[in-house]
């Protein structure tokens, strides 16, 4: 500060020390799962030569948790009840009171509701039948079907129908097989 006081210049300096704390940098990584799976959520954050204390993971479903801690990274799973894309947040604060939030989202993707038909449950001999999966699925379409026809059999297919040879190992005896299909959407 200078002042003109009857031509003399009068000046004064104040001087004031200030810490500035590093921030950290928060990060993290999710994959999309199907709904009734728990998520595994992962946090990268970075202290940036800091002591993390706690981390906020909000779930975008109404949910949140703290975490206190001071690791680095921690991971949280977390169960999505129903299908949809959900935003999430994770705030990291350090011990000085430095924050950082990251964001992202998540889709949660519906699971199909397996079933199955074929053409015929009983036959005499060797014979073929027909399989037709009736899967339903609230959104999307199945990839990729997985039949166990529980004779030793199994078969890998994107269709929806697959046609099957059972072959009895005696032809005096009754053979049952179980038969399975798993559904990928």
């Amino acid at each position: 500060v200078s002042f003109d006081v009857d031509g003399d210049v009068l000046s004064d300096t104040a001087r004031k020390t200030i810490v500035v704390y590093p921030t950290p940098y928060a990060d993290f990584d999710v994959s999309n799962v199907c709904d009734g799976e728990e998520a595994l959520l992962v946090s990268n954050t970075n202290a940036n030569n800091s002591i993390l204390q706690s981390w906020t993971w909000n779930f975008g479903d109404g949910q949140d948790t703290t975490i206190i801690g001071n690791e680095v990274n921690n991971a949280i799973n977390h169960l999505y009840e129903q299908s949809g894309i959900y935003n999430i947040s994770l705030m990291a604060l350090t011990d000085l009171g430095c924050r950082d939030t990251a964001f992202g989202t998540i889709a949660v993707n519906p699971m199909p509701v397996i079933s199955f038909v074929s053409d015929t449950n009983a036959f005499c001999g060797t014979g073929d039948i027909l399989f037709t999966d009736s899967s339903t699925l609230e959104s999307g379409s199945i990839m990729e079907r997985y039949w166990n026809f529980g004779d030793g059999n199994r078969a890998r297919s994107p269709l929806d129908t697959i046609l099957h040879t059972y072959i009895p190992y005696e032809e005096q005896l009754n053979e049952l097989f179980t038969v399975s299909l798993t559904a990928t959407s």
